[in-house]
């Protein structure tokens, strides 16, 4: 079985080859969209790059390892979710990944 990353990826590709269509594999049922790093930018006023930090969150990852995937440093992960919960209203992973979810119902 394929661990999340090829899960979300595919094999061999990275998070910026995929990014475009990280919306729609995150969510196991079948692809039904492509959109929500523009959905979560819209909603919550997130970055381009706060937004796939909060996804790789939703899809169950740690903070650790999303900033591995993303390329970026954990120091870097932690500031943008800072600055993620600042725009969310929320203080905890927890509480974030139930705002993201309620925000894209059915997308993921």
């Amino acid at each position: 079985m394929f661990g999340v990353d090829e899960q979300v990826f595919g094999r061999g590709q990275s998070d910026q080859e995929a990014a475009p269509a990280l919306g729609a594999v995150l969510n196991r049922r079948g692809p039904i969209m492509n959109e929500p790093i523009d959905l979560l930018r819209g909603h919550f006023g997130l970055t381009p790059a706060e937004a796939r930090l909060a996804l790789h969150l939703v899809a169950g990852e740690t903070l650790r390892s999303a900033a591995v995937k993303l390329s970026i440093t954990y120091e870097t992960a932690r500031s943008r979710l800072k600055k993620i919960f600042s725009k969310t209203g929320t203080c905890r992973q927890a509480e974030l990944i139930i705002a993201v979810i309620t925000a894209l119902p059915g997308c993921l």
